[in-house]
């Protein structure tokens, strides 16, 4: 499996240029926020400690997998390896579609001065018209009673390409999450604000324990005919985060 995915890095080697645009800023701490970071060779968002950072963004190239699980919709996850621009090496922990050129997914990376969490693929192409569903895995980390909670689960998006509307549904183990406000443009760059949270008290989802408003939703759609789609939806509150990954195909 080889891609080119974007990724924060030291160093002054980059691939291609990278358009760089904050989205969403905390309202506990102005630099941590979610950014896109664009590019010919990749599109996509992420979480980063410092979104006013002079880091420059460059590209990476995967070149093995190591630990992986498939799942039963082609998804696979696991530690890779990947070759940085600068031609050194490091691994990192995510979750996959497709393969060479057409990878997309999600996936985390350790920095010296934080964690960031990355959703991101090929450049949309050949966009077509009309609605197209897309459903795939989810993971999502929350805080709640002053725990930290993470859980998988799946999603679902609706994307209009014609209306340029869309919603996503989010179903982890014991939480939700939904967003009827989705648009998309016609680079395949999607956003959406008043996304809804729910936390249950178990996995029937039989009594709701909280909910939280004002969850963001910021992804894209991926390679030719917009087949893929990953992003990441993030809130926070003066004491609660809430932060969920996807990744999936139509």
């Amino acid at each position: 499996m080889v891609s080119i995915i974007l990724c924060s890095c030291g160093g002054s080697t980059i691939i291609s240029p990278t358009n760089l645009t904050t989205l969403w800023t905390s309202p506990n701490n102005p630099n941590y926020g979610v950014v896109r970071a664009s590019n010919s060779r990749q599109n996509g968002v992420g979480i980063v400690g410092n979104v006013n950072s002079t880091v420059k963004y460059k590209s990476l190239e995967v070149t093995g997998v190591e630990n992986d699980t498939t799942f039963s919709d082609g998804a696979v996850s696991g530690v890779v390896t990947v070759l940085w621009a600068d031609g050194t090496q490091g691994d990192i922990t995510g979750m996959f579609y497709g393969e060479g050129s057409n990878i997309s997914g999600y996936y985390g990376i350790i920095t010296p001065v934080s964690t960031e969490i990355w959703a991101s693929g090929a450049p949309a192409t050949n966009i077509p018209s009309g609605t197209f569903v897309y459903t795939g895995q989810s993971e999502g980390a929350y805080t709640y009673a002053n725990q930290i909670h993470h859980e998988d689960g799946t999603f679902k998006i609706s994307l209009n390409f014609s209306d340029n509307t869309g919603s996503i549904t989010v179903a982890l183990s014991e939480s939700s999450y939904n967003n009827a406000n989705l648009s998309v443009n016609s680079s395949g760059n999607i956003t959406g604000e008043s996304g809804n949270f729910y936390i249950y008290s178990n996995e029937n989802k039989s009594r709701l324990l909280a909910s939280r408003e004002d969850i963001s939703f910021h992804g894209t759609v991926h390679n030719s005919l917009a087949t893929h789609v990953t992003g990441l939806a993030v809130g926070a509150t003066e004491d609660n985060a809430v932060i969920i990954a996807v990744a999936g195909k139509r």
